[in-house]
């Protein structure tokens, strides 16, 4: 299902979108924090988070303003049962300790990683609250998606990198 939907789009608000125009639109939401403010510390008060690492201001699909935080998913894990399945990231439409203005990214996550992760929250987040998807749904037929087209792009970029030298 997910990939006639990727070539034929879905009517949203009376529009068609597909996958690479909702990627796209994530994309140029993502205002990444300057490095002073990147390594500054979220008070402890604000427990599993560590860092804002960027903004993104999704309000062109509907959702507010995020802000992309780092948290500790080991500490996160071993809090309670129901948590122990969280890694990589998450929004508050599967993880509720989530702030419904923020993503997670787990501090495990690879650097090189954490863009794919932040697109696959946005747009999970995105089928969640805007469509009105369960979980399972949302993850499996817009967040993968989305993210394989971040993911295609970064190999796309490496190989053209790689032919240029």
């Amino acid at each position: 299902m997910a990939d006639r939907s990727r070539r034929q789009g879905i009517l949203i608000n009376g529009d068609i979108m597909t996958f690479e125009q909702l990627h796209q639109i994530i994309i140029d939401s993502i205002s990444w924090t300057s490095e002073t403010e990147l390594y500054d510390l979220v008070p402890a008060t604000a427990w599993p988070r560590i860092k804002r690492i960027a903004i993104m201001d999704l309000r062109d699909i509907g959702l507010p303003i995020m802000d992309v935080m780092v948290v500790n998913g080991g500490e996160y894990r071993s809090s309670r049962i129901q948590v122990q399945d969280f890694v990589e990231g998450g929004n508050h439409g599967r993880w509720p300790d989530c702030g419904k203005t923020e993503l997670w990214i787990d501090d495990d996550t690879a650097s090189d990683e954490v863009l794919d992760v932040m697109v696959h929250e946005a747009s999970e987040s995105f089928a969640i609250r805007r469509l009105g998807l369960e979980y399972e749904d949302a993850h499996s037929n817009w967040a993968n998606p989305t993210e394989r087209i971040q993911r295609e792009k970064e190999l796309n970029d490496r190989s053209t990198e790689g032919q240029r030298a």
